[in-house]
């Protein structure tokens, strides 16, 4: 498999993500989103609260996170230095 078609199924992967939290969690998706707002909601146990949804939020959150870090995996390497610093580098798509 080449480079360039693991990270565009990374891509796909990513995508089914944003459109779970599109479909499932559109209020986060809008310009009038607060998120301290919303982390109180999910905080609140009462019937108007969302603390029934907490464990899925977080579930949601982790997906996506490591998502972002597949796709930034799939196109930088790391490389240590030898004076102990990090260097990242973009990788092309041909190089596997």
């Amino acid at each position: 498999m080449s480079k360039h078609s693991s990270v565009r199924r990374l891509m796909i992967g990513y995508i089914d993500v944003l459109q779970y939290i599109n479909h499932n969690w559109k209020f986060m998706t809008q310009d009038e989103c607060i998120p301290v707002q919303v982390a109180l909601q999910l905080l609140d146990e009462s019937s108007l609260g969302l603390a029934n949804r907490y464990n899925e939020f977080q579930d949601t959150q982790q997906q996506l996170q490591n998502a972002l870090k597949a796709i930034v995996n799939g196109w930088f390497i790391h490389i240590p230095a030898r004076n102990g610093s990090n260097l990242w580098c973009r990788t092309s798509p041909g190089i596997q």
